[in-house]
């Protein structure tokens, strides 16, 4: 039986599921979503899809990069650059935080430092929560996942 979304709507759904997170509602910030991650590929995949399928605008969408000097020497500017042009994003949206640390093993994947896509809307993280839901429910509609059973 096909499944109703793309399979690319199940990959973000997990994506969300696994990467992102949400602010407490009792707290400071009761609209917060974040996804955070090192690899420029799936950050444009998340970030495409809040804008494109879920029609969030790009003004709320804040891209926040932090980037150890010990690992990259890539300038902030280009860093910035980088990302306006990965993601298409508006420059005002970018932010780079640059800090120092010494590492014991040089991680290549954070060349371009850890991506954190960060919203701050009630009405959007909403939105978000509902995607994810209504993407449970028709998984669980499907029976996907039914009959797995444990490994010994």
């Amino acid at each position: 039986m096909p499944l109703p979304y793309s399979p690319l709507h199940y990959f973000i759904a997990g994506l969300l599921v696994s990467e992102g997170s949400f602010g407490k509602k009792k707290h400071r910030n009761p609209g917060r979503f974040t996804f955070t991650n090192t690899d420029p590929k799936l950050v444009k995949i998340v970030y495409d899809f809040l804008v494109k399928e879920l029609n969030i605008p790009k003004n709320l969408i804040k891209i926040y990069i932090t980037y150890n000097q010990e690992i990259t020497s890539i300038p902030k500017k280009t860093l910035k650059e980088y990302w306006i042009k990965t993601l298409n994003a508006p420059q005002e949206t970018i932010k780079i935080y640059p800090y120092k640390r010494k590492v014991k093993q040089i991680r290549k994947r954070a060349k371009y430092g850890i991506c954190q896509i960060r919203i701050n809307n009630i009405k959007t993280r909403k939105k978000i929560e509902s995607f994810i839901k209504e993407t449970l429910t028709k998984l669980q509609q499907q029976g996907v996942g039914e009959g797995h059973r444990e490994s010994p």
